[in-house]
């Protein structure tokens, strides 16, 4: 990708916010998890240690550790920007991700390379038996005052769970023997900010969710708790939240459902997160509405 083809919209932020932002000349970096990477990997021979040995530890792992995701940015060109008598360099990148999928024996099931924004055939988020991943990559850290860094990590992901799934969740059949919990993400601001959440915490580990997804639960009948706190976009983030952490909790009986909405909203001085149950009308068509999303 030439760094040239960028002109339209430096052109654009020139106009907009009066800074001079020029493209450099960049060392396009090698392509991640290429063919030749993945070569060795054989479903049904390859085993974890295996990857682990040629890729390390993964980024993120779900459906206990049964799929693992990793994840790499490639430089393809830079930006200078200046403004104020200040400059500072900014990294272009396109996301390459590597899903692996394991069985019972600990070898490879299936395996997928994720290529986003790179414009290619193959650019897409979703693995070939139907799990779409949307990643989170942040910034690694800066090298000097002329901001610039090393290329961006997989910190965090949201995994949506495949079709199959999915529709088996929207059937909304329930189990004579557990409650069946449907919990779901609203804000009126905006943007769209990831919230973490814990059901019956701390015994689980947190869930990210944003406002595509849904998560939904068996519990056994008795009090569910249900907790809730917003991710920052950024560490230097002036948003504020009325508390850290909001908790909820009711009773559930065996062979019911319940749908738990988490709302962000603007309130005073604040933007406050709140969890509610709604009525069965207003959870079924949130449901509908969104995509299953994995669990830890």
């Amino acid at each position: 990708m030439s760094v040239f083809s960028f002109s339209g919209a430096v052109i654009l932020i020139q106009l907009v916010t009066g800074c001079v932002v020029t493209p450099i000349p960049t060392t396009v970096e090698e392509l991640p998890f290429s063919d030749e990477d993945i070569r060795f990997i054989v479903p049904g021979t390859t085993s974890r240690g295996q990857i682990e040995a040629a890729f390390g530890e993964p980024d993120i792992v779900r459906i206990d550790s049964k799929l693992a995701v990793y994840g790499k940015a490639r430089r393809v060109a830079g930006l200078f920007g200046a403004t104020m008598g200040k400059g500072s360099i900014a990294p272009i990148e396109t996301l390459h991700l590597l899903a692996v999928r394991y069985d019972a024996n600990q070898h490879v099931n299936a395996v997928d390379v994720l290529r986003l924004g790179t414009g290619a055939l193959d650019d897409t988020d979703c693995t070939a038996d139907g799990f779409c991943i949307e990643p989170r990559f942040e910034s690694g850290r800066a090298t000097s005052w002329i901001w610039d860094h090393e290329g961006s990590v997989l910190a965090k992901a949201i995994i949506f769970d495949n079709p199959q799934n999915d529709a088996a969740a929207k059937s909304f059949e329930a189990d004579s023997n557990s409650c069946s919990l449907y919990a779901y993400h609203n804000e009126s601001l905006l943007g769209n900010r990831d919230i973490l959440v814990y059901r019956n915490a701390p015994h689980t580990e947190p869930v990210i969710m944003d406002e595509d997804g849904f998560l939904h639960w068996r519990n056994d009948p008795g009090l569910v708790f249900v907790s809730a706190g917003v991710i920052p976009r950024q560490e230097s983030s002036s948003v504020r939240v009325k508390g850290d952490m909001q908790k909820f909790e009711f009773p559930c009986d065996a062979g019911k459902q319940y749908f738990i909405e988490i709302d962000l909203r603007e309130g005073w001085f604040k933007f406050v997160l709140e969890i509610s149950l709604d009525d069965r009308a207003t959870g079924l068509a949130a449901v509908r509405g969104r995509r299953l999303m994995l669990d830890f």
